[in-house]
């Protein structure tokens, strides 16, 4: 048998200059798409320039929709970053970034929550209509997943949507709230004292990527 020989040839590292109409995709787009991400072993990862995009940020982490921030010079990069989410600053190569894009889809996939436009909650291939009084509060719990979202933080968004926010009305959406997810195994866990924890129902506790990310800022 004849062997065949390959010749390999190193890809040069170009440096990537981020702009807002080359690599983000308009934010309208990313949204109305979240439930195709969630049903995709590959999510797709949003840029967005920090501090600039702040707003669109808040949105994405609500929509549990993973976002690579694209810190801009001179400015400190945000100090809640959330799992869906990872930053570099520019100029960086764009090997590093395409690392870090693959990094991140490997970490949010069929691990996180998407809360799709219409309120649909979907993960790991199935997926429960909401309520509005369940879509105002699963915003909070996908904003910060696997972490404590307080009571006083639920209570106003229930009232942003005029929906009874007293301590026993908060208590009955929460009730709700668990049996509704409970379909998609995923449970809320009483933190007392302070709030709840959205996570994995403990039968399908599963490991996820913690290893702490080592940045660098890469000049051309």
């Amino acid at each position: 048998m004849r062997e065949r020989h390959v010749e390999h040839r190193d890809t040069p590292c170009h440096c990537l200059q981020y702009s807002s109409s080359s690599a983000a995709r308009p934010l309208e787009k990313v949204r109305e798409r979240a439930a195709d991400s969630a049903m995709s072993t590959r999510p797709e990862v949003v840029f967005l320039r920090w501090p600039a995009q702040s707003h669109e940020r808040t949105r994405l982490r609500e929509a549990g929709v993973p976002a690579l921030l694209i810190v801009e010079g001179g400015v400190n990069p945000p100090t809640d970053i959330a799992p869906t989410e990872d930053w570099v600053r520019q100029p960086i190569p764009r090997c590093d970034i395409e690392a870090r894009v693959s990094v991140l889809r490997q970490r949010t996939a069929d691990t996180v929550p998407v809360l799709d436009p219409a309120g649909v909650l979907y993960y790991d291939g199935e997926s429960v209509p909401m309520s509005n009084a369940q879509v105002a509060m699963m915003h909070c719990f996908l904003a910060d997943f696997r972490r404590v979202v307080r009571r006083g933080e639920l209570q106003e968004a229930l009232a942003d949507i005029r929906v009874g926010f007293s301590n026993n009305a908060l208590d009955l959406h929460i009730l709700r709230l668990r049996k509704r997810i409970a379909r998609l195994s995923l449970e809320l866990r009483t933190v007392w004292g302070r709030g709840y924890i959205l996570g994995w129902a403990a039968s399908e506790a599963r490991s996820t990527p913690e290893s702490p990310v080592h940045r660098v800022q890469v000049s051309s």
